[in-house]
């Protein structure tokens, strides 16, 4: 059996009921979100996080898709929100941070794709006995326990939310409506600094689409959610005042 991790996810397994868990805190955030600029947003979060984060679009070229994804920072690998005292306070915390070191993950069998998801665990937060910090999540009969139950419909929810995103992110490609986005970052008595490599709406475009079009994406809420992208662009400018002083690298983003 060969396990897919998700984005930022290294080595993982299926969950075991008589495996001890040890968990992430907003103070004890995941390895990978430490050193990166972006994190994956699903439709659902969109409202809270469009306060917080600008929220942009990201083309994957080997599967020929687009992701929804907060942006962290204004350069590769910078998280300007996690801190040695962990998640910046009052700020949003998306659900893909949230679930870890929980995941849903694709799985092949003898190189055929199983189309049910399994739940897995990254193997370095998980224990054989009763370590510190750690919990089990089964019962001696291997019955869930109140807290797991809360867990797993978190983490099934949160996928049917990211497979929403999947379809409202095709939809977009299907009408043409993204376009490469590139923000210049100008401070006094520095270079000019270019954040590249990200996808918006064409708000021209959006404004054209079809009656019948605006109709249906009205109804299941995609209207709405390409103006809030369109909204969120405006928190650069606090990922601007977040990074203060500090020098750019050599280079664009």
């Amino acid at each position: 059996m060969n396990i897919t991790p998700p984005f930022g996810y290294r080595d993982i397994k299926a969950l075991n009921r008589a495996d001890y868990v040890r968990y992430s805190t907003p103070t004890d955030t995941p390895p990978f979100i430490k050193d990166t600029a972006i994190v994956p947003l699903s439709l659902g979060e969109m409202v809270p996080a469009a306060w917080h984060y600008p929220l942009v679009f990201v083309r994957d070229a080997a599967n020929e898709r687009v992701s929804l994804v907060a942006m962290l920072g204004l350069a590769a690998g910078e998280n300007l929100f996690n801190t040695q005292a962990g998640w910046k306070s009052e700020t949003y915390l998306p659900a893909y941070v949230r679930r870890y070191p929980f995941c849903m993950a694709r799985v092949s069998v003898n190189g055929q794709a199983d189309p049910n998801l399994l739940v897995c665990v990254e193997k370095d937060y998980v224990a054989d006995d009763a370590v510190a910090g750690t919990r089990q999540l089964f019962d001696g009969e291997g019955r869930a326990t109140q807290e797991w139950q809360q867990i797993e419909l978190f983490l099934r929810e949160y996928e049917a939310d990211l497979e929403r995103t999947n379809v409202f992110c095709a939809e977009l490609l299907e009408f043409d409506l993204l376009e490469p986005l590139t923000a210049t970052v100008t401070r006094p008595g520095q270079d000019n600094w270019q954040v590249t490599g990200f996808m918006g709406i064409n708000e021209k475009k959006l404004m054209e689409l079809p009656e019948a079009v605006v109709a249906e994406w009205h109804r299941n809420g995609w209207l709405a959610r390409a103006w809030l992208h369109l909204f969120s662009l405006q928190r650069l400018q606090r990922l601007l005042q977040e990074r203060g002083n500090a020098p750019f690298p050599a280079g664009n983003a």
